[in-house]
């Protein structure tokens, strides 16, 4: 057996790192909160595009979020700013602006969020 034995401290790192991660069945309330702080910054959201995936590897779920969303500049990244702190577990992948128009005042951006998770059942080292 050539496979190296994890010493205590790469198992406390371990339990650090799944600590970290929000809680599967609060996925919904995550995006409650999403769209929360989007109507605190005056922010339109359109439709999104919501996909969940699983690594059985590291035992961890990825919420991936894609918000296209309309507002002045300065709340858009008040907002992605406000989702990345309050929801710590979360990561700005992607960030894309665009204006329909020279006079369009009101720039769209479409944001690609991820959400990182477990399953408090399934938790532990890989």
């Amino acid at each position: 057996n050539d496979k190296p034995v994890p010493t205590n401290n790469e198992f406390q790192n371990l339990a650090v790192f799944y600590d970290s991660l929000g809680e599967r069945r609060y996925a919904e309330q995550q995006l409650k909160t999403i769209f929360a702080l989007a109507n605190k910054n005056a922010l339109s959201l359109t439709k999104g595009q919501y996909k969940l995936n699983y690594d059985k590897n590291s035992q961890v779920y990825t919420y991936q979020i894609v918000l296209p969303v309309k507002g002045p500049y300065q709340s858009i990244w008040q907002f992605v700013l406000q989702t990345l702190d309050v929801i710590p577990f979360s990561a700005l992948n992607e960030i894309s602006f665009k204006r329909d128009s020279v006079n369009d005042n009101l720039p769209e951006a479409r944001l690609h969020l991820s959400l990182y998770l477990h399953d408090v059942a399934k938790k532990g080292s890989p």
